[in-house]
């Protein structure tokens, strides 16, 4: 088998359909109607969310037909839905920074993406932003990603021989790292502008949340679903993210804002951790999410995280209430 194909098995997903069994209505006990959940009062105020992939990505099937990748079962779209806040969503497939306030290529085709902030109105009163990550790593086929499985691919030989064993080395870091690195220099500036910027577009009432990424791999400890990357490269993509969470964290005590980052429990969470619990996945499988993206878990997770935030948030501004 060629490395190349090697690597196309990881990177594209087959959908594959169970089959599922009905019972029968006529041989069923009859029960108690379960109750249809309270929907959620609408709210006159809005949620703008403003991102990257991180933001847009959930369930292969729930997406809603748009150029930028957005999911039904993104955090904005749960967030707004436990809220009843009116979603204005603008975040964006491989956005960066400079989406936020120019039209730039990103989502599906490389299509224009309208500058983000326009997503803030005089009716917000809660922006998340979910940008940096793509500044960082690329996109495309010019993305650390696609670099990096060229390097990885001059190891494969002991791979293809059916060893179980996990590659050894970091070529990944070795050949990308230093020019990876250098990407960081002016992006805490970058994101502080841009969280100072969304508050002054809003009110003093309006809750502004700078939101992390959460970790693909558990360092470089023993990842199933790595084992096409060699550790110390897990560890390498682990840097990347734990760098890239402490620039968010810094840039947003600049700016004045609350932020968050899911990266706790990465034994659990990360790729390398259980399927239905963990919160990002390498490859889409089983949870059915998109390669290198946040699970519905993952989502589901930052949607309470964030719901919660803007309780507290109004519990201490009378005016929302």
């Amino acid at each position: 088998m060629k490395p190349s194909r090697l690597i196309a098995g990881l990177t594209t997903s087959t959908i594959l359909v169970g089959s599922l069994t009905l019972a029968p209505h006529a041989l069923a006990e009859p029960t108690t109607p379960t109750p249809e959940p309270t929907p959620v009062p609408a709210s006159p105020y809005s949620y703008a969310a403003i991102g990257d992939s991180a933001t847009v990505g959930g369930s292969w099937f729930a997406p809603l037909g748009d150029l930028c990748g957005r999911n039904r079962v993104d955090y904005p779209n749960v967030l707004a839905n436990n809220t009843g806040l009116q979603l204005n969503e603008t975040a964006c497939y491989d956005a960066t920074t400079s989406n936020y306030q120019r039209t730039r290529p990103a989502g599906i085709l490389n299509s224009p993406n309208p500058p983000q902030v326009k997503a803030i109105d005089k009716n917000t009163r809660m922006v998340t932003i979910q940008l940096g990550l793509r500044d960082i790593v690329g996109d495309g086929t010019n993305s650390l990603l696609t670099k990096c499985v060229s390097a990885w691919g001059k190891e494969y030989t002991s791979m293809l021989s059916g060893q179980p064993t996990e590659l050894t080395g970091s070529p990944c870091r070795d050949t990308y790292g230093k020019a990876t690195l250098k990407k960081f220099d002016g992006l805490q500036a970058r994101l502080a502008a841009i969280y100072a910027n969304a508050k002054t577009r809003t009110t003093s009432d309006t809750l502004v949340v700078a939101v992390g990424y959460a970790p693909l791999f558990n360092g470089a400890k023993n990842c199933w679903e790595g084992q096409l990357i060699p550790a110390r490269d897990r560890q390498f993509y682990n840097d990347i993210y734990r760098k890239l969470n402490h620039t968010i964290r810094q840039a947003a005590r600049q700016a004045g804002v609350p932020s968050f980052v899911p990266s706790k429990d990465l034994g659990i969470r990360s790729s390398c951790g259980v399927p239905g619990l963990r919160f990002t996945s390498l490859t889409g499988l089983p949870e059915a999410s998109y390669p290198m993206g946040p699970t519905v878990a993952g989502q589901a997770h930052i949607a309470l995280t964030l719901e919660q935030m803007w309780k507290d948030w109004k519990s201490t501004h009378s005016s929302l209430k």
